[in-house]
């Protein structure tokens, strides 16, 4: 249940940032190539995913991919209809 809450706070600060007028982040310069890390959620918990993080070959920036699955049905919790 505090992985939702933590998802949907998550996804208002996203929304929030896109929709204000501010600036673009710095570049970050001189990463390691291709050093990558990896969060994973806890097993056996309601929600599972995993964070992954990859810095670019040349050295500039950081490529994420962010996975969620296993939802526990919408029927289920106090978010339903």
């Amino acid at each position: 249940m505090k992985l939702l809450y933590f998802a949907f706070a998550f996804t208002l600060f996203l929304m929030s940032s896109f929709a204000d007028d501010s600036q673009d982040a710095p570049i970050t310069q001189q990463n390691p190539k291709m050093a990558t890390f990896q969060a994973v959620l806890q097993q056996d918990k309601p929600v599972q995913g995993q964070i992954t993080g990859v810095s670019n070959d040349n050295g500039t920036g950081v490529n994420f991919n962010i996975n969620f699955y296993d939802f526990p049905d919408v029927s289920l919790g106090p978010f339903s209809k």
